[in-house]
């Protein structure tokens, strides 16, 4: 004798592999002022969901470490003789900066979007990415040997940005485990 489908499943939720992570929508995301946070658990799709700590998105600190590095680059220059190596150094951080802003408004407007789609975001990245650097090239080519920090300050400001974001997280998932 067999009995229905209804009586033979489990009540409760059932585990059918693997809980996935989520991740913060757009839409739940709290102010740019805010820091490394953790989304509510009534977010998640699923109960025992991990939860990730938004990175920050204000830019002021990155600023600030890449003007410090910049003045650190000026001494270093002025030793060897290349002052304007700083310059163009503060120049590419300033680059990468607003490489970081141009992406945080862009993704914020994409988003806002009752149907997202990636490509509006994609073309956006590709002309910007493009844009920022023929002008480093450009720097780099005709006020060369000093002009090369421009590829340096853009270097040196991604690492900064990518850190800003990156260390703020880590912190927040190892206070979770």
């Amino acid at each position: 004798m067999t009995t229905p489908a209804s009586e033979s499943r489990p009540s409760g939720p059932v585990s059918t592999g693997p809980v996935e992570p989520t991740f913060p929508s757009a839409r739940s995301a709290p102010s740019v002022e805010a820091t490394a946070q953790t989304v509510d658990s009534t977010d998640s799709a699923a109960e025992g969901a991990m939860n990730f700590p938004l990175p920050p998105l204000g830019l002021g600190n990155p600023l600030v470490i890449i003007i410090a590095l910049s003045v650190v680059a000026g001494g270093a220059s002025a030793w060897t003789g290349h002052v304007f190596f700083a310059v163009w150094f503060f120049v590419g951080g300033l680059l990468a900066v607003a490489n970081a802003k141009l992406v945080i408004l862009k993704v914020g407007s994409a988003t806002a979007d009752e149907n997202p789609r990636k490509a509006p975001v994609a073309v956006n990245a590709m002309v910007r990415l493009g844009l920022i650097t023929v002008v480093a090239l450009v720097v780099a080519y005709f006020f060369r040997p000093d002009g090369l920090g421009v590829m340096f300050g853009l270097a040196v400001g991604q690492v900064v940005l990518v850190l800003h974001s990156v260390i703020p997280v880590l912190k927040g998932l190892r206070k979770q485990s």
